[in-house]
Order: structure tokens, then sequence, then C-alpha cells
């Protein structure tokens, strides 16, 4: 025996895919005498594609909660255990009442029990065949979200030119696309309309995968992507190919890397680039050579630096020019000239020393710009124990609440279950979404209460970090903080402290340059000099005079700059150390940038004067032992070597 049914649960014990159905002729409409949880269950015949054994095949999911159905009774007259193989569409043009039988009851995952879930109200008065089946409606489909959000303008790299996501390709005619769409909004087509041939799935979240009528395929990831492969991966791009990343990009190649480049290689880096090889490295270069650096130039060798031309080799520096290294060999078939703008200082101490100055009073700029929004942070850190009270986390817990649930709603879940309305305001406070689920909240509604009550929160302390900084101790106490905690706060975070640390880092950065500075200036000049005056004087009796007052020159050079650097560095960190309460954590990375290349300033002292030490020695002592043959060079080659400053 045929029959008619509308499907009224489908939480099926023992997961079999069957249903309760009320049965048109079987079972009356009135609730009162047959509740739906009275129904017998009716299973579902499945089609000769699906094995419907041990997991293999079609699940058999598909009515849901007011879906019509046919069946028949598989025990004939007694009619006590109905089949069901097939649904029927109609044109819906009343929401359920879920009074009534051969409705839809309340939707199951609503807790307050009011309103069905199908037919769905924008759906009321058109075909329940898919709109993407049928091509109407199209504005409230997801081809009208996709072509509202497209990605458009992605700059490519090296180039004025962009690219942009295209539009869909969607123009179904009816009775060609063939739609499947699931409860929560994942759809999959498979379009045969002649001329628009594609194929489209698409996630509820918007990730999707569409391939267009010319073999085109676009794929567009929401969210994060991740490609795992087992085996080895093969792309072959016979055109072009353009990657743009907006964040950072990070490779990681545990084996060898090589790479084949048929024509040019264009590359324009906007920052630094630094490399690090733990082998050797090895250039070849068919044609010429070429480095442009608008500054400095540093070469350093842990071992010996060769450098080796047929010709002629000529360095010039129109500021500073800095070889360092154990061993430095320099070797030409022709003339090697050392021409210099200003100094030539083979230790390369002024440079680096200069370098780590540089760095210091840039930190010191960094922190000054940083100390408002690090004393912002830290107050926010003071208010976080306050804003997690109990009675302020209800309080705006609740008003989030009722602006999801709607004034009305909130009223009748609030007298009728006040234990469900306690836990749904907890959920609030704590995030959890799919409690707010469980309790009856749609999922989107849910999400946008977690997320409001975080606004709320975040607006309340904003108010409370402008009140505190204003001195406004009032309106603190007016918002519920007492009057000791907000009087506290208002005396610790008081700009005094800022403005304390921004005259301390102002005094910093003058010491730096202005004291420091020269007398690393007037060391380098006075050993150049020295240096200079040896050569250019040289008899066997001045070695040794000038040999001590060269190292008279370093000793009052590091005892000058030494005495600079202690109490600067010392200073800086004691007033930190007394206002740092004002701040939050973040002080403590920024005082290291900062006494971090001081402190490095004190160990290139002491390493140059080492360095330097030892190369005054092993000169005089080749020099003394050598006396004669080095006065007839110096004569000899006068001609063609030019020591003196330019």
């Amino acid at each position: 025996m045929i029959w008619y049914g509308v499907v009224e649960d489908r939480k099926d014990p023992l997961k079999l895919g069957r249903c309760r159905i009320r049965i048109l002729k079987q079972h009356t409409a009135i609730r009162g005498k047959l509740p739906t949880e009275h129904l017998p269950w009716a299973y579902p015949a499945q089609p000769i594609t699906s094995a419907a054994m041990s997991g293999v095949g079609q699940t058999p999911l598909g009515p849901v909660e007011g879906t019509w159905v046919i069946g028949f009774f598989r025990d004939g007259n007694d009619a006590q255990q109905p089949v069901f193989f097939g649904t029927l569409a109609g044109i819906p043009e009343e929401l359920a009442d879920i009074g009534k039988g051969f409705n839809a009851p309340t939707d199951p995952r609503d807790k307050i029990g009011t309103k069905p879930r199908f037919p769905r109200k924008d759906h009321l008065n058109e075909p329940d065949t898919n709109r993407l089946a049928r091509n109407e409606n199209i504005d409230k489909t997801i081809v009208w979200e996709r072509n509202y959000l497209l990605d458009i303008d992605v700059a490519i790299a090296n180039s004025k030119q962009t690219f942009s996501e295209p539009k869909s390709s969607y123009a179904a005619k009816y009775p060609y696309n063939h739609v499947f769409e699931s409860e929560s909004g994942h759809t999959f087509e498979v379009d045969d309309t002649e001329g628009a041939e594609r194929l489209h799935r698409e996630h509820k979240s918007g990730t999707f995968e569409e391939i267009r009528p010319d073999g085109s395929r676009v794929l567009k990831v929401e969210g994060n992507d991740y490609t795992i492969i087992l085996k080895n991966n093969h792309v072959h791009i016979k055109g072009n190919a353009y990657v743009t990343v907006d964040g950072d990009l990070r490779e990681f190649v545990k084996g060898n890397v090589n790479r084949e480049i048929g024509k040019n290689l264009n590359e324009v880096v906007g920052g630094n680039v630094k490399r690090q090889i733990g082998g050797n490295e090895e250039v070849s270069v068919g044609g010429n050579y070429a480095h442009l650096v608008a500054k400095k130039i540093n070469i350093f060798g842990g071992g010996d630096i060769s450098v080796e031309g047929a010709s002629a080799i000529e360095v010039a520096a129109a500021d500073d020019l800095t070889l360092q290294g154990k061993n430095v060999t320099t070797k030409t078939g022709g003339e090697y000239n050392i021409i210099g703008g200003s100094s030539f200082s083979p230790s390369g101490f002024k440079s680096n020393v200069d370098t780590s100055i540089t760095s210091a009073t840039s930190a010191l700029g960094d922190l000054k710009t940083s100390l408002p929004a690090m004393q912002t942070d830290g107050i926010a850190d003071t208010l976080k124990p306050i804003s997690e009270a109990p009675e302020l986390a209800e309080s705006i817990g609740a008003e989030v609440l009722e602006d999801s649930l709607g004034v009305e709603a909130t009223k009748v879940v609030r007298e009728e279950s006040p234990k469900v309305y306690k836990e749904m305001i907890s959920a609030v406070t704590e995030g959890d979404t799919d409690a707010l689920v469980a309790a009856g909240l749609p999922l989107e509604s849910a999400q946008a209460a977690v997320d409001g009550y975080t606004d709320d929160v975040d607006k309340w302390t904003k108010g409370k970090v402008s009140d505190i900084k204003n001195g406004d101790v009032d309106a603190l106490v007016a918002s519920g903080i007492d009057l000791k905690t907000a009087q506290t706060a208002v005396d610790k975070f008081s700009d005094i402290s800022i403005n304390t640390i921004e005259k301390k880092i102002t005094n910093t950065e003058k010491s730096l340059r202005e004291d420091l500075t020269p007398s690393l200036d007037n060391f380098a000049i006075d050993f150049d000099q020295n240096v200079a005056d040896g050569l250019l004087s040289y008899r066997p009796d001045f070695g040794n005079e000038l040999k001590g007052e060269m190292f008279a020159s370093i000793e009052s050079a590091q005892a000058s700059i030494t005495a600079k650097l202690e109490p600067l560095t010392q200073d800086f960190k004691d007033t930190f150390d007394s206002v740092s309460g004002a701040l939050n954590d973040s002080v403590t990375k920024a005082l290291g940038s900062v006494t971090n290349p001081i402190n490095d300033i004190k160990a290139k002292l002491s390493q140059t004067k080492t360095q330097i030490t030892s190369s005054i020695n092993n000169t005089w002592d080749f020099a003394g032992s050598l006396d004669t043959h080095v006065t007839g060079l110096m004569h000899t080659h006068a001609g063609h070597t030019d020591f003196t400053r330019i």
C-alpha cells in the first residue's frame, strides 16, 4: 500500500537514516492525541547504486523536518513497518504551524521551542527546486556573494600590471544544472547548460572551486590552505606564473635547490638581504660584474682575503673603506691605488662603533615613539581583572544577549527558563558559541553575540583608559570601580612617568652624539696622523718614540670613551627600573634594544685596543730588523706609493 506523509523527526537513535513520519489517512493531525515521539520509525529504501552494507555506499540522509515523502508498508495491511523511498517537492505558501501535525516541528536546535526551520521564510511562494537550478532570485545566492567579494587589482612583481579574480561563469538554464545544497549551505553544481558547462563546489564559508566553460579553474580559500604530498610533485606551466604574497614567504628545503633560468633574473628588495652560508660560495660571471652601493661596503675575513687582477685594480672611497681580516693579501700585475675622500681605517674600528651608535639612537627614537602605546597597554593590563569581574561581565553579557535574541524573546527565556538564561549569559562571557547553539541560537547569532561581548568589553576598557590618563577619578567611580582602586590607577599611570622617560631618552641621544662621537673622531684622527708621521719621517730612533705615543693615544681614547659609557648605561637603566610599573612588559625588550648596542661599543673598544697593539708591535719589530731595507724602499718608491691623507 503506497502512502504519503511528512517527516517530523530524523534523530534516529540507531543512526540508520530512519525518520518518524506522520502518514496521511493513518495518523491524526492533532499532536496532542499522537505526539511526534509516538510515531513509528520508517526505514529509507536506498538505490541499487548504494551497497547499504558496512558503511559502503551513500549515506541515506536527505529528508529534513517538514519534507513530504512517499513510501509503503512492508508488512502490508498491518501497517506497522513503514518504508519510504522518495521525497516530494512543492511550492510552500506559508510557514509551518508547529502546533499541528503534517508540519515541521520546532527546529531541533531551538531550545526555546518557538520556531520551525523548514520551509524557510525567504523561500515561500517559490518552487522547492534550488534557485541555482532554476536561475531565479540569483541575487540571493552564492553567485551574487561571490561576484561582490572579488579579489581585484592584485599587484604583479616588477610590473605596473595587475590581475583580478574573474566573476562567476554561472549562466545556467533549467533543466540542465544539477545542484546539491546541504542544510548549512555547502553547494555542488554539475551544469550541463550548452555553452556554459561548468563544475562548481563551494563551502558555506565562501571557499570554492569552479571549473569554467573554457576549462579554466578558479580556486579561492577563505581560511588557511594546506597541501601535503607524501611523494613527488610535478608542476609544468607552459605560460606565465604570477605569485603575490601580501604577508611573509618562508621556504624550507632539507635537500638541494637547483634553479635554471633561461633568460634574465630581476629581483627588487625593499629592505635588507641577509644570507648565511655554511660551506663555500662560488659565483661565475660570463660578462661584467658590478655592485652599486649607495653607502658603505664592509668586507670581513676570518682567514685570508685575496684580491687579484690581471691588469689594474682601483679601490676608491669617497667616504670610509674598511678591510678587516686575519691576513689581507692584494696582488696585481700592474699598479695598485688607494684613493680616499676622507679617511682610510685598516682596523675598521670607527665604522663599527658608528654603526652601534646609530643602532642605539635609532632604538631610542623608536622607544620614544612607542611610549604612549606602552602606557595604554599597561593601563589595559591593569583594567583586565576589573573587566572580568562577575558583576560587570554578567551585565555586559546580558545586554549583548538581548541584542541577539531581541527584547521579547529575551523576556520569554528569562521568565520561563531562568536557568537557561543564566547559562546563555555565561556562554556569551566565556566565548562558548557551541553552548549558545545548543541553547537554541543560530550559529551566526551565537558568533555575533560572542564578538559583541568582546567589542563591548574593549569599549569599556578604552573608556577607562581615557579616564585614567585624564586623572578623572569621579568618572572611574561612577562606572563601578571602587575609590581606592581608581585613585591608585590614576597615580600610577600619570603622564609624569612618561615625561621622565622622554627626557632621559633625549639626554641619552645627546650624550651619544655630542660626547661619544667626538671622542671617537679624535681617536681616529690622532691614530691616522701618527701612522702618517711615522711613515713619512721614518728614522731608526723615531720608531720607539712614535710607538709610545700611539700606545698612549689608545689608552687615553679607551679610558675617555669607557668613562662616558658606564654612567650613561647605568643611569638609563635606573630610570627605566623606577618607572617601568607604568608601562607594560614590552618595556624590557625596548630597553634591551638600546643597551645592547651600547654594550657592543664597549666590547669593540677592548677588542680594537688588542688588535692595534698587536699591529704596532709587529710593524715596529719588522721595521727594526730591516731598518736599512725599509729606508731604501721609502726613497726608491716614493713616486709610486702615496700614504698621504687626501
